[in-house]
């Protein structure tokens, strides 16, 4: 869902609202309450946790895991999805020991902060079946703005977008 608004300022920065689809939210996928933006989903497969809704599969904004919302953790979410949605079709188990203790998710943001310098951070997700969650193992960030940070910004994000996407043609 994207809302505009009529802003007067020196510089402007739009940014599209982050939360769930309308369709998600007018329906029992975020339990029908006001205010509950995300999906409740099993980390281990993004299967729907809500009653009725078996083999729906929620990932990225919508999803409501305490993992980020972002176009590249939603890209290492899809995988985990794929990932379980094929096991299933071949009938082969989810939840077994060795896939869950080597699931993992990652998120990675490069930010400009001049005209030719930038920064990133960076967050691992390892799962944690205590509790069911996926829980961060590392985080990392860059130490400072640089020009070598800025130039890699641009091969981060053609490698997310030809993984994403595939490659550009």
């Amino acid at each position: 869902m994207i809302l505009f608004l009529a802003l007067s300022a020196t510089a402007q920065m739009v940014m599209p609202l982050v939360i769930s689809t309308k369709l998600q939210v007018r329906t029992p996928l975020t339990f029908g309450s006001p205010g509950k933006f995300w999906a409740p989903v099993d980390v281990t497969t993004y299967e729907s946790t809500v009653s009725g809704f078996t083999d729906v599969h929620i990932i990225g904004d919508s999803q409501g895991s305490s993992q980020p919302k972002s176009a590249h953790m939603a890209n290492a979410q899809a995988k985990v999805c794929a990932d379980a949605i094929l096991r299933k079709l071949a009938s082969r188990p989810t939840d077994n020991m060795g896939r869950l203790e080597n699931l993992t998710t990652n998120s990675a943001c490069y930010s400009p902060v001049t005209y030719d310098t930038a920064t990133w951070l960076t967050a691992v997700y390892h799962y944690d079946a205590a509790s069911r969650q996926m829980k961060p193992s590392h985080v990392g960030e860059a130490g400072e703005w640089t020009r070598d940070n800025y130039d890699d910004m641009f091969d981060w994000s053609d490698n997310l977008f030809a993984d994403t996407f595939g490659p550009a043609t």
